[in-house]
Protein backbone atom coordinates (compact mmCIF):
# COMPACT_ATOMS: atom_id res chain seq x y z
CA UNK A 1 0.00 0.00 0.00
CA UNK A 2 1.45 3.23 -1.30
CA UNK A 3 1.39 6.36 0.83
CA UNK A 4 -0.26 9.13 -0.68
CA UNK A 5 1.98 11.61 -1.83
CA UNK A 6 4.84 9.51 -3.12
CA UNK A 7 6.78 11.80 -4.93
CA UNK A 8 9.26 9.13 -7.03
CA UNK A 9 5.90 8.30 -8.76
CA UNK A 10 5.36 11.41 -9.67
CA UNK A 11 9.03 11.19 -11.18
CA UNK A 12 8.18 8.05 -12.56
CA UNK A 13 5.58 9.06 -14.47
CA UNK A 14 6.80 11.90 -16.03
CA UNK A 15 10.20 9.79 -17.45
CA UNK A 16 8.55 6.73 -18.35
CA UNK A 17 5.11 8.28 -19.38
CA UNK A 18 2.75 5.65 -17.13
CA UNK A 19 2.53 5.28 -13.34
CA UNK A 20 4.51 2.74 -11.41
CA UNK A 21 3.20 -0.10 -10.75
CA UNK A 22 2.34 -0.60 -6.59
CA UNK A 23 5.03 -2.97 -6.02
CA UNK A 24 7.69 -0.87 -7.41
CA UNK A 25 7.58 1.38 -3.71
CA UNK A 26 8.58 -1.84 -2.05
CA UNK A 27 12.04 -1.86 -3.49
CA UNK A 28 12.20 2.16 -3.51
CA UNK A 29 12.15 1.21 0.51
CA UNK A 30 14.17 -1.24 0.54
CA UNK A 31 17.01 0.50 -1.62
CA UNK A 32 16.31 3.87 0.65
CA UNK A 33 17.32 1.44 3.49
CA UNK A 34 20.85 -0.18 1.71
CA UNK A 35 21.87 3.30 0.51
CA UNK A 36 21.09 4.84 3.89
CA UNK A 37 23.55 2.09 5.37
CA UNK A 38 25.96 2.64 2.20
CA UNK A 39 26.40 6.67 2.78
CA UNK A 40 27.21 5.72 6.69
CA UNK A 41 29.48 3.37 6.04
CA UNK A 42 30.92 3.26 2.76
CA UNK A 43 31.43 0.75 0.19
CA UNK A 44 32.47 -2.32 3.06
CA UNK A 45 29.85 -5.59 3.36
CA UNK A 46 30.51 -6.13 7.06
CA UNK A 47 30.43 -2.12 8.09
CA UNK A 48 26.92 -2.39 5.68
CA UNK A 49 25.36 -5.04 7.79
CA UNK A 50 26.65 -3.64 10.69
CA UNK A 51 24.24 -0.61 10.03
CA UNK A 52 21.58 -3.03 8.49
CA UNK A 53 21.61 -4.56 11.76
CA UNK A 54 21.06 -1.32 13.90
CA UNK A 55 17.01 -2.50 12.35
CA UNK A 56 16.66 -5.46 14.28
CA UNK A 57 13.77 -4.84 16.73
CA UNK A 58 13.09 -1.60 15.14
CA UNK A 59 11.03 0.09 12.49
CA UNK A 60 11.60 1.80 9.20
CA UNK A 61 8.79 4.01 8.38
CA UNK A 62 8.72 4.15 4.16
CA UNK A 63 6.29 4.69 1.43
CA UNK A 64 4.84 1.58 1.80
CA UNK A 65 4.31 2.56 5.52
CA UNK A 66 5.49 1.05 8.94
CA UNK A 67 8.33 -2.06 8.49
CA UNK A 68 8.76 -4.14 11.77
CA UNK A 69 12.22 -5.65 11.85
CA UNK A 70 12.66 -9.27 14.14
CA UNK A 71 16.50 -9.94 15.21
CA UNK A 72 17.11 -11.75 11.39
CA UNK A 73 15.73 -8.78 10.04
CA UNK A 74 12.35 -10.48 8.25
CA UNK A 75 9.62 -7.84 8.43
CA UNK A 76 7.11 -8.28 10.38
CA UNK A 77 4.71 -5.85 8.85
CA UNK A 78 1.37 -6.36 9.17
CA UNK A 79 0.37 -8.48 6.35
CA UNK A 80 -1.62 -6.73 3.46
CA UNK A 81 -3.82 -8.56 1.18
CA UNK A 82 -4.92 -7.33 -2.00
CA UNK A 83 -7.29 -8.24 -4.93
CA UNK A 84 -7.53 -6.88 -8.72
CA UNK A 85 -10.72 -5.48 -8.92
CA UNK A 86 -11.43 -3.76 -12.46
CA UNK A 87 -7.65 -3.28 -12.98
CA UNK A 88 -7.38 -1.81 -9.99
CA UNK A 89 -5.72 -3.26 -6.63
CA UNK A 90 -7.50 -3.12 -3.21
CA UNK A 91 -5.93 -3.37 -0.54
CA UNK A 92 -7.20 -4.36 3.30
CA UNK A 93 -5.29 -5.66 6.53
CA UNK A 94 -5.49 -9.33 7.40
CA UNK A 95 -7.53 -9.71 10.32
CA UNK A 96 -5.07 -10.50 12.45
CA UNK A 97 -2.68 -7.84 11.53
CA UNK A 98 -5.45 -4.93 13.23
CA UNK A 99 -4.64 -6.09 16.26
CA UNK A 100 -0.81 -5.75 16.16
CA UNK A 101 0.81 -4.16 19.10
CA UNK A 102 4.34 -4.29 19.25
CA UNK A 103 5.56 -1.44 21.92
CA UNK A 104 9.18 -2.66 22.27
CA UNK A 105 9.27 -1.36 18.53
CA UNK A 106 11.63 1.80 18.06
CA UNK A 107 11.36 4.01 14.19
CA UNK A 108 14.58 3.96 13.03
CA UNK A 109 15.56 6.11 9.79
CA UNK A 110 17.39 5.11 6.76
CA UNK A 111 19.55 8.16 6.24
CA UNK A 112 20.86 9.22 9.68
Amino acid sequence: MIRSGWSSATAIASVFNEEPIDYAAFAYDGINILTGAIEKTGLNRGRIMKVLREYQLKTYDGVTGRAYFDYTLNNLAPVTMVRVENGKFIYWQAPAARAMKAPWLRTANARG
